[in-house]
């Protein structure tokens, strides 16, 4: 079976939104971003964060869309 992420996301702020094979990672704390094609990379090893960044601006609207349609209330985590 595939190995998941070797590290844990832990108590931190964030949001998700996978549309066909890409999934983006929105880190609400530190403003960290994280893209995916989860079919070349299940296991997700490779951030295309910088190298597909339309991709990841189109997904990141999508998301702060739902995100606002939804009333989403966001509180930094504490330290």
């Amino acid at each position: 079976s595939p190995v998941g992420r070797p590290e844990s996301t832990g108590d931190e702020n964030i949001s998700a939104i996978r549309v066909g094979n890409y999934k983006l990672i929105d880190y609400y704390d530190s403003g960290d971003k994280e893209l995916f094609d989860l079919e070349a990379d299940p296991n997700e090893t490779k951030n295309l964060i910088s190298l597909e960044k339309d991709k990841a601006n189109v997904l990141y609207n999508e998301l702060a869309g739902w995100k606002n349609g939804v009333n989403a209330i966001h509180k930094k985590a504490k330290k």
